[in-house]
């Protein structure tokens, strides 16, 4: 029997006691009621049929799985026939017939089966899996389209599986199997470096962003929980790979209590707002996760998904739910950091991205978006946006449409996003999270690698304020701009004197809508005679700060003719960070140790609280002096807290 895969008739009659006594319970019911009155949603349709005993929902079901038999869009006319339109009436027909096929006439369902394979399941399989047949490859298409494609033929496959071997059809399990083994190899695949592929997911991460990571979950999942229904297991040891989705998922929501709106990060073609259907589809299929309860109890519309929260209502509502215990994440396979000073809503969360560019992942080394006080106060404005705009390649997938650093006015070569991949990806690196100090090192010289051999964008949280201090060198002399896309009252300052430039920019406030037009900021300099150009920039979390930037003169043992003579200090109230510009590579052989007010050190940015040095970025030695008491003495440089937060009494030895 294949009826009722998604919700068995003792669940219904649970959550109809339910109703009876828990108003939050009898508001879903009643909104997924509505869908069925309203809509052509086959699930609420089957749910209002089997809760109520009666109405005309069984018949409008019927007839909209017959229409759906002669859809012309089950072949693309291209090659391979089948593509995403293919996968989406395949599930279409996969949810029907699980929850109808016992309901319907036998002529009907002999048709629908036969159909479906015949138009669905095999072709999909056979030119997305199956050896002498497949078209693809997952070095060539193995993003969201691979195990979309590759589930909703086995989600169909699955649930008329007995049927239509009893039709003829012997090969129909073998076909399932295929999918099946297809599956767990994309989620285990690690990337190829030739086609400059990332692996599938980096620990749950997916390089297409959140909302393709949320449709590709979506369509695996039904799968998985028909699989599994039927069969009474996994269709794989799929465990590990969603628990870690479910990380990501946590990791990149933002829960506001301004208006009706919650975020996701928008890196890339992701939306960045709105409801994702994966954590309750996961919640569904009985994934134990404390963060992904707090995240499906803690976005503000309870409302979402109803038919999905009534399938999960236990898991989502009666066990326990908590965030992380960790604030912060790096992904650094994909180039994906994030910063929330707390889980609470309306916290102030950082994201950076600097990683792979190609198709959904946009053009965006050393990008960053801050949210704060319930809104998106510096965003992305790459997204969401219809790919039918004519916009959407030459302006919102490029750099300019994202807080990156040009070079006389271009970014990364757009060639990056439809065509030949990054071949030399952004990296993340020094990812830290410690007490009083988060840090991250965007690594944006590979994808700007036609204007710069360098450019090293830190990223450094202490008490109250995110320092932003870009080391950039150009192959040749220019202008260099700072991009910002921010809201007209925001945290961010500028410290470097610069021109300040207003672009013309757009927005889509929500997919498809229509654009608005959203002027945006470039902060530009000129490069000295050798092509070096910095901006030191902060956000202030913490707007009672009065940041102070102050240059200083250099001061090593051994000085060369070529080098910057001033370094900087930067003062955030009780912090210092200061900003060694001897440590940016230019001299060869020679360390770049500096004395900064009387503090001797290697490091490239060092911090001090209350006048004692307490961290360091890239750094070998800390000493009050040449050869005074020491802080930190080590072979090989560190990024982090120093031990224990004061300068030692030991002397160096003579």
């Amino acid at each position: 029997m294949v009826n009722h895969v998604f919700f068995s008739l003792e669940q219904l009659a649970s959550i109809r006691q339910r109703a009876e006594q828990d108003a939050h319970v009898r508001t879903l019911v009643d909104a997924v009621l509505l869908d069925a009155e309203t809509t052509m949603a086959v699930g609420a349709l089957a749910f209002a049929y089997y809760y109520t005993g009666g109405g005309d929902y069984l018949a409008r079901a019927r007839k909209q799985l017959i229409a759906v038999l002669d859809d012309p869009r089950w072949e693309s006319g291209d090659f391979p026939r089948t593509d995403l339109r293919t996968a989406s009436l395949c599930e279409q027909m996969a949810v029907g017939y699980s929850l109808f096929a016992d309901e319907i006439p036998a002529e009907d369902r002999r048709r629908i089966a036969l159909t479906t394979w015949e138009r669905g399941i095999a072709p999909l399989i056979r030119e997305w899996v199956a050896p002498g047949h497949k078209v693809h490859a997952f070095d060539t298409m193995g993003h969201n389209w691979w195990p979309v494609c590759v589930a909703s033929g086995a989600f169909a496959g699955i649930v008329m599986q007995d049927d239509l071997v009893g039709y003829g059809i012997a090969e129909a399990p073998a076909y399932v199997q295929m999918a099946v083994d297809g599956l767990a190899a994309w989620f285990a695949y690690p990337g190829n470096p030739m086609n400059v592929k990332p692996a599938s997911l980096d620990h749950g991460a997916f390089y297409e962003g959140v909302t393709y990571l949320d449709y590709l979950l979506h369509e695996y999942l039904q799968f998985a929980i028909a699989y599994r229904a039927i069969t009474g297991v996994h269709p794989f040891d799929d465990t590990p790979y969603l628990l870690d989705c479910a990380d990501f998922l946590v990791y990149t929501s933002y829960a506001s209590s301004k208006g009706e709106r919650d975020y996701y990060i928008n890196f890339g073609d992701a939306d960045g707002y709105g409801y994702l259907h994966a954590p309750l589809h996961l919640l569904a299929y009985g994934i134990d996760h404390p963060g992904l309860r707090w995240l499906a109890q803690n976005f503000s519309d309870q409302t979402a998904e109803p038919l999905l929260r009534l399938r999960a209502y236990e898991n989502v509502y009666d066990r326990p739910a908590y965030p992380p215990q960790a604030t912060s994440v790096c992904y650094d396979r994909v180039g994906w950091a994030i910063f929330r000073d707390s889980w609470d809503k309306d916290a102030a969360m950082l994201a950076v991205k600097c990683g792979d560019t190609w198709n959904h992942a946009h053009a965006d080394a050393g990008h960053f978006v801050l949210y704060r006080d319930g809104v998106n106060e510096i965003f992305d404005t790459g997204s969401p946006v219809s790919y039918s705009n004519p916009k959407y390649i030459p302006y919102y997938t490029d750099s300019s449409a994202h807080n990156t650093v040009l070079f006389e006015g271009r970014g990364q070569d757009f060639r990056d996003n439809y065509k030949n991949h990054a071949h030399t990806p952004g990296h993340l690196y020094h990812f830290v999270d410690g007490p009083g100090f988060r840090y991250i090192m965007a690594d944006a010289t590979g994808p700007m690698s036609r204007y710069f051999r360098k450019h090293h964008r830190h990223f450094v949280w202490v008490d109250g304020a995110v320092v932003i201090y870009d080391d950039i060198e150009c192959y040749d002399c220019g202008r260099v701009s700072y991009v910002l896309h921010a809201e007209a009252s925001n945290c961010h300052r500028m410290l470097t004197p610069c021109t300040t430039e207003i672009h013309e920019g757009w927005v889509e406030p929500v997919h498809g809508s229509g654009e608005l037009e959203k002027p945006y900021k470039r902060y530009t300099v000129n490069t000295d005679t050798e092509g070096h150009a910095k901006f030191v920039s902060v956000l202030l979390l913490d707007e009672s700060i009065t940041p102070v930037l102050e240059e200083m003169e250099n001061n090593a043992c051994h000085m060369a003719s070529e080098e910057t003579k001033t370094s900087y200090r930067l003062t955030l109230g009780e912090t210092v960070v200061y900003i060694n510009t001897r440590a940016d590579g230019k001299v060869m052989h020679r360390n770049c140790d500096n004395v900064m007010d009387g503090i001797y050190t290697d490091a490239e940015l060092m911090v001090c609280k209350n006048g004692m040095p307490y961290a360091v970025v890239n750094g070998s030695v800390v000493r009050e002096g040449r050869e005074g008491r020491w802080a930190l003495d080590v072979w090989a440089r560190i990024t982090g807290t120093i031990p224990e937060n004061e300068l030692r009494t030991q002397k160096t030895p003579s």
